[in-house]
């Protein structure tokens, strides 16, 4: 009796514990299978972040462009909740792949499963996405309360 109440024991912690980790399970994509469905490919400094109802806008300076033609500042979302959220910290670097929100030029979206990750450790990807296409100069950041304008 105490065996099979172990193993049912086992087998219930295996499949919720399975369920938990399969809702984030992403397919393995390659630098370039990544960009090639992306609308946007870039590397970017976080600015400053915003939350508000499960979702967090980030204010980015963007540095590097591989795919897409955007401004040197633009905004990129990403979920808060669940088991799949994703954030992006100020004053981080990152190499982001985004997709376009299609509500405004300067909004994009990425997740937890598409390749987006700090600068220093995207490595291999900027090695196989090989040179920009162009580079913006450094431009002076925006203040806090810009991003909070733009997020209406």
């Amino acid at each position: 009796m105490k065996a099979t109440f172990a193993i049912a024991f086992a087998l219930l912690a295996q499949v919720l514990s399975a369920g938990a980790s399969s809702a984030c399970s992403c397919a393995v994509k390659t630098p370039l299978d990544q960009l090639a469905i992306s609308d946007l490919v870039i590397s970017g400094s976080v600015v400053s972040t915003v939350e508000h109802d499960g979702v967090s806008r980030a204010l980015v300076a963007v540095a590097d462009v591989w795919k897409g033609t955007p401004g040197s500042m633009l905004i990129v979302e990403t979920t808060t909740v669940g088991s799949c959220q994703f954030l992006l910290s100020p004053g981080t670097k990152y190499l982001i792949y985004g997709l376009s929100a299609e509500v405004d030029d300067d909004l994009f979206r990425t997740h937890v499963c598409m390749r987006t990750r700090p600068a220093d450790q995207a490595a291999e990807d900027i090695k196989q996405l090989g040179p920009p296409l162009f580079t913006f100069t450094p431009v002076e950041l925006i203040s806090w309360g810009t991003i909070k304008l733009l997020y209406r």
